[in-house]
């Protein structure tokens, strides 16, 4: 088990110090280009993560030691480790997962390429691959319209502004404590003001004259000498 770590980081070394020849060797092992495909997107948005898949497949009768790692235009995208020893015994399978991250626009179409390497005579070398192809890197709509949510925004809040300013202001009143009328209010009020008024009237004089009356009446028989009795 140590002697196969030791090869592990001995491929690494090699491969960061020469990644070799794009030479397809007759390869041990493969990868499922449906899962690769279907994990990079044909449209990338800037500033977005992706996390790209790649299954890798022993189909020899052997143990595979080896490095899976992906090339991509390096001025549009980026990852922190674009590379990944894998090893595997016969007939199994093993998903590395790359993280790419949309660094830069860019119009028109690039591949993004996954490749298997193992050490041929000492030398990292290409055994197999796939292609996935990208169409362009845009920024994200949201981003495009900001100035036009802005302005929208803007507008919204003065709106509402002058709405409150309009109907939040306190009412006037008349003098009294009273809120204002409309014209064909006043003149409704003015009518029902003249007719208390006229009943009011009527009804104090109404009772002036019974009262007159009354009085009247009261001194006559007041001052009106009792007869007496002839008996």
């Amino acid at each position: 088990m140590k002697g196969r770590h030791l090869v592990l980081f001995a491929l690494l070394l090699a491969f960061a110090a020469n990644p070799g020849p794009a030479v397809r060797a007759a390869s041990p092992c493969y990868i499922d280009p449906t899962l690769f495909a279907a994990t990079v997107p044909s449209q990338m948005y800037l500033g977005q993560g992706y996390h790209v898949q790649v299954m890798v497949v022993d189909n020899s009768s052997g143990p595979v030691t080896g490095l899976v790692a992906i090339s991509y235009p390096q001025l549009y995208l980026f990852s922190d480790q674009p590379s990944q020893l894998f090893n595997l015994q016969p007939g199994d399978g093993k998903v590395v997962v790359f993280n790419l991250v949309a660094s830069n626009t860019h119009t028109g179409q690039f591949n993004v390429t996954a490749s298997i390497y193992l050490s041929v005579g000492g030398v990292p070398t290409a055994v197999t691959g796939v292609t996935a192809t990208v169409q362009s890197i845009q920024r994200e709509p949201f981003v495009d319209n900001i100035p036009f949510y802005v302005a929208a925004l803007v507008v919204a809040v003065g709106a509402v502004y002058v709405v409150f300013l309009v109907n939040g202001r306190p009412k006037r009143t008349s003098g009294r404590g009273e809120p204002p009328t409309t014209p064909g209010q006043a003149r409704v009020l003015a009518s029902l003001a003249a007719s208390q008024s006229a009943s009011t009237d009527s009804k104090t004089d109404t009772a002036s004259r019974a009262k007159y009356h009354g009085g009247s009446l009261n001194t006559l028989m007041i001052g009106t000498p009792t007869p007496k009795s002839s008996i």
